[in-house]
C-alpha cells in the first residue's frame, strides 16, 4: 500500500448522501497520535478498497501503518 503523511491540508471526509454512494476517503492509522494514512474508496457497507487494490471490511478490521503493525 502507498502510505501518506497528513501535512495539515484541512482534509474533510466526504459525506455519504445515498446509501449506495462510493466515496473517496483517507483511512488513517488506528494508532494514537499517528498521522499516516492510505487513500481509497469506501462502499456503503463498510467495504474499503485501497488505491492499490487491497481491500478490507472496516466493520471488523483496522488499518495500521507499516511502523505500527504488530511486531514492529
Amino acid at each position: 500500500m502507498i502510505e501518506y503523511e497528513d501535512n495539515g491540508d484541512s482534509y474533510e471526509e466526504l459525506q455519504r448522501v445515498y446509501a449506495n454512494d462510493i466515496i473517496d476517503i483517507r483511512l488513517y492509522c488506528s494508532s494514537p497520535g499517528c498521522n499516516k494514512y492510505i487513500k481509497g474508496k469506501e462502499h456503503y457497507n463498510g467495504y474499503f478498497i485501497a488505491e492499490t487494490g487491497e481491500d478490507c471490511d472496516l466493520r471488523n478490521q483496522e488499518y495500521r501503518c507499516n511502523h505500527h503493525k504488530k511486531g514492529n
